[in-house]
């Protein structure tokens, strides 16, 4: 039989060819490719078992971290409405004397339109400052809550003429709208 060269056998060819050279092998040469091989395969295992097994592992490392920043969040919100739970409910008069006492101080331009379980507000010319302090105070004291708002953002030049173009280019955004607040039940 003509010898062929390991480069141009068939797969078959190959693994007889492989299987003779191990064979001419010395015992301490198979020994030592057997180890080899050995190495390879638990390479092998490895990653295609041990790296993925890893990295789930880390991923969940990560994922106990984003849980607990979450857990604590939800111990925060636990608490808050523990808090509010816990404040003795207005009655819907003294949120109403509340609500104008409120609304006298901050936005003392303010036009009131009582009804039965709600107030409409109308108000011009506030500034963001003085509406969000307003708000706040509103939740807070008066224990309301806004139940629709239709509010518009106006400029108003350095000089107090709403509109009106000015060689100074300082103006101030103002706010103008309508809130309906309700009253505490």
């Amino acid at each position: 039989m003509k010898q062929r060269s390991p480069s141009n056998l068939t797969p078959k060819d190959a693994w007889t060819w492989c299987v003779d050279q191990y064979r001419q092998l010395s015992a301490k040469e198979q020994l030592g490719l057997q180890g080899l091989a050995s190495l390879v395969a638990l390479g092998l295992l490895w990653l295609v078992t041990g790296l993925p097994i890893q990295q789930l592992g880390s991923n969940t490392a990560q994922e106990k971290a984003k849980l607990e920043l979450q857990r604590q969040a939800l111990t925060l919100l636990q608490a808050q409405a523990q808090t509010i739970r816990a404040q003795t409910r207005m009655n819907p008069e003294d949120a109403k004397k509340a609500l104008e006492k409120i609304t006298k101080i901050w936005l003392p331009q303010a036009q009131l339109s009582p009804s039965e379980d709600a107030i409409q507000i109308t108000f011009s010319a506030v500034s963001a400052s003085t509406l969000a302090r307003w708000l706040v105070e509103l939740r807070e004291s008066a224990q309301c809550t806004i139940v629709q708002a239709d509010l518009n953002r106006s400029s108003t030049s350095a000089l107090g003429a709403p509109g009106l173009p000015t060689s100074s280019s300082k103006t101030s955004v103002l706010w103008q709208g309508r809130l309906t607040v309700g009253l505490p039940h």
